[in-house]
């Protein structure tokens, strides 16, 4: 017989993968939560994660801090070492809301934004809850199950856990004439989100150091402020700098990837 510890007023699921829209993996997924909790919505950030990619993944989820989310279920699953022993966790954070994925550090940059109440490492030895375990769909088999019964109030599942895997994707180096940085995203249209605060002053040019290449970027307001196919770096809506292009995509232009380090010299440099 289940235990119902106490309730849990869980209205919105949000689902990060890096299952794509080909297979049936995301479906998998509803399926397991609704039928579970049928009046939960589901709502899909994204599911278009590079295959394994930490950075990106912590990235996307993060976003949806910028977001009203209370009495929310974060489900990411994004688990390069499914089936290893990583621990499968559930963190409890402020404004009711219930963060699940493997612990791998995809999680912690939320958690961080949330404010963490209490770890737990999912315990899925019980039949009962988890009666099959594939070794490479724990995003069905664990993640998914335990989301629909945290959703019914039953903690059962879990177990206290001390600490979880640290992944601090806004972490950057000032320096006097220069800041070197990460790439955390490259959004739909090739802008390229740095890790840059936008608290960060930067002059009305600079000069870009990245792959071994050099570019001259112009601070603008926005897009249209920049001839076609010029680039500049500007104050996104996550509150973070991006490299943009105008009329192109910057990405290409820079040849660059996500988790890629850059470097931003400040001061002006004569050709």
């Amino acid at each position: 017989m289940r235990k119902t510890i106490r309730s849990i007023n869980i209205q919105k699921i949000f689902l990060v993968t890096d299952f794509g829209l080909k297979d049936y993996y995301v479906a998998a997924l509803k399926e397991v939560i609704l039928s579970l909790c049928p009046n939960v919505t589901i709502i899909d950030v994204s599911h278009l994660v590079h295959p394994g990619n930490i950075i990106e993944g912590s990235f996307i989820t993060w976003q949806l801090s910028l977001l009203n989310i209370s009495k929310s279920g974060i489900l990411v699953v994004v688990d390069p070492g499914v089936g290893t022993k990583r621990d499968p966790m559930a963190i409890f954070c402020r404004n009711e809301n219930v963060l699940i994925g493997p612990d791998n550090g995809v999680l912690y940059p939320l958690a961080m934004a949330l404010g963490i109440e209490k770890i737990y490492r999912i315990d899925y030895s019980n039949k009962e809850y988890f009666p099959t375990i594939s070794n490479t769909f724990h995003g069905r088999d664990i993640f998914a199950r335990a989301m629909g019964y945290i959703c019914l109030g039953i903690f059962n599942i879990l177990i206290p856990k001390s600490n979880m895997v640290k992944n601090d994707i806004f972490l950057y180096v000032k320096k006097a004439n220069k800041i070197i940085f990460k790439i955390l995203y490259v959004d739909h249209f090739g802008n390229v989100v740095t890790n840059i605060p936008c608290s960060e002053d930067i002059p009305n040019t600079c000069i870009l150091r990245i792959r071994g290449k050099m570019y001259k970027l112009k601070l603008v307001r926005t897009f249209g402020d920049l001839k076609p196919d010029e680039l500049g770096i500007l104050c996104g809506s996550s509150g973070l700098y991006e490299i943009v292009c105008n009329l192109c995509r910057a990405s290409k232009i820079l040849g660059c990837e996500v988790g890629d380090t850059g470097e931003l010299q400040l001061r002006k440099i004569v050709y």
